[in-house]
């Protein structure tokens, strides 16, 4: 969640200003973080409150990087 709240604002200016070699490179760095939070971390918890706070951080997360780009339509 830290690197979402330090990142957020910096992607945001590098769109807006079309710095998109800044954008993608800000972007890439979530990469690592959310393939370890994918293999640690129950996101469907049977608790109500972390389930929903995990859902909403991944959100978050799905609106930052598909706000400039499709990202269904990156190839990997």
């Amino acid at each position: 969640y830290q690197l979402y709240l330090d990142s957020c604002e910096l992607v945001e200016a590098h769109a807006k200003n079309q710095e998109w070699d800044k954008y993608f490179a800000i972007i890439s760095t979530f990469n690592q973080p959310i393939t370890k939070y994918f293999e640690h971390v129950m996101v469907m918890d049977e608790d109500n409150a972390i389930r929903h706070n995990r859902l909403h951080l991944l959100q978050k997360l799905f609106m930052l990087f598909n706000q400039y780009c499709k990202l269904s339509e990156l190839k990997s």
